[in-house]
């Protein structure tokens, strides 16, 4: 009797399926079959997991060269998994991961056929990486250390004298003694930004002169743009700051293009255009 029963308990569990039942009247899931060897996979809404591998390759008629066994060691893999590694990599993985800098494991992992096999090769994955954090890590300590050691009177970076890179000591443009600069305008154009450094380029250089040419003006809206842009009157007074109708000049001008405002600067018996965009 104790047998009968035993036996017909092995009989249940042996009949045993991951068939779905369906149940008149009620709704159910669609069975996931794969779900009972890859969770992670059946999670993401995958029902198969296809491998990459085809029919037609067998690891059986694979003969690993010395340098794929030794290949086999550098990665802690078995003959298995790198003739499974080489399979693959014939197939579609040679075409994702080519040149990816990815490691066996990296592409054996990726193509895990169940959640048993995906773990080990994370875990085998893990310890690899663990042991080249580490070295690094030393590695970077020791040296530093042999740095300090070696060099500790001798600075990293140099003294900075940030005193080219002032905006008090940049200028736009550098003039020469007797240098002659022409500065054609409106009086409805904005020029302070570009005045002031000529202004000031003048003032630090001898015998150089600025010629405002106001274009569109008569002599009462010369005088007032002059008294408006505060002109120093003694610049005037001295001829280094001269005051003109600049019309007749700048038609005479064989320039292709004249834009406005527009500044010359004549030395040495020639004139060149100055890129207002510097100031």
């Amino acid at each position: 009797m104790h047998q009968s029963i035993v036996l017909s308990m092995l009989l249940i569990v042996s009949g045993l399926t991951h068939a779905q039942l369906n149940i008149p009247g009620i709704e159910t899931q669609r069975f996931n079959a794969m779900a009972t060897t890859d969770k992670t996979l059946a999670q993401t809404g995958l029902s198969i997991n296809e491998d990459d591998i085809t029919p037609d390759q067998n690891t059986n008629t694979i003969t690993l060269t010395e340098a794929q066994l030794h290949d086999a060691s550098v990665w802690g893999l078995t003959d298995d998994e790198e003739k499974r590694y080489l399979q693959l990599m014939q197939n579609r993985s040679g075409l994702y991961y080519e040149g990816l800098r990815q490691t066996p494991i990296d592409i054996l992992g990726i193509n895990a056929r169940y959640d048993a096999e995906r773990e080990h090769f994370a875990e085998l994955a893990s310890r690899q990486e663990a042991q080249k954090v580490s070295k690094n890590i030393a590695w970077n300590n020791a040296f530093y250390k042999a740095y300090n050691q070696l060099f500790k009177d001798v600075p990293v970076v140099g003294e900075f004298d940030p005193s080219p890179y002032a905006p008090d000591n940049y200028k736009p443009v550098a003039l020469k003694p007797k240098d002659t600069l022409f500065l054609f305008i409106k009086p409805d154009h904005a020029v302070k930004t570009v005045l002031l450094p000529l202004i000031e380029a003048i003032q630090s250089t001898p015998n150089s002169t600025l010629n405002l040419m106001l274009l569109g003006a008569d002599d009462i809206g010369v005088q007032q743009w002059a008294n408006l842009q505060q002109i120093p009157r003694e610049l005037v007074s001295t001829g280094q700051i001269t005051l003109n109708h600049g019309e007749l000049s700048f038609d005479a001008l064989t320039l292709k293009h004249k834009p406005t405002p527009l500044l010359l600067l004549a030395r040495d018996g020639a004139s060149r255009v100055v890129d207002l965009g510097r100031f």
